[in-house]
């Protein structure tokens, strides 16, 4: 059963543990499309932000986390220089950031069903 929700406080190393195994898997095993570097983006205190300013979600599978990301309202980056369908301002919509998945477990659909979430 796959449960997808916020991150609760004592969870949040496991997390940082998590995204530290998904850049090293990335790097040395698979290609590193978002370019992480490996501790040093995303890491513990990625996590420890996002988890201070409520914005950390996880995804459990058997009591594992298989998946995490940030979701807030902070459009950091070239979003601003985008083709969009909609002209909404800034605080109307929700960016995903940081959106890992294991990498020992890739097409179970995973990643779908966090951005299917967060739709």
């Amino acid at each position: 059963m796959r449960e997808i929700r916020k991150c609760k406080k004592e969870e949040v190393k496991k997390v940082g543990e998590f995204f530290d195994q998904v850049v090293y898997d990335m790097i040395n095993n698979h290609t590193n499309y978002p370019h992480w570097v490996y501790q040093i983006y995303p890491t513990i205190d990625t996590a420890k932000d996002a988890f201070d300013k409520n914005e950390l979600y996880l995804c459990l599978e058997q009591q594992q986390i298989v998946g995490a990301f940030i979701l807030n309202e902070d459009p950091d980056g070239a979003y601003d220089k985008g083709h969009w369908s909609q002209d909404l301002q800034d605080g109307d919509y929700l960016v995903i950031h940081t959106l890992a998945v294991d990498q020992k477990q890739t097409g179970k659909g995973i990643g779908t069903s966090l951005v299917a979430f967060c739709i």
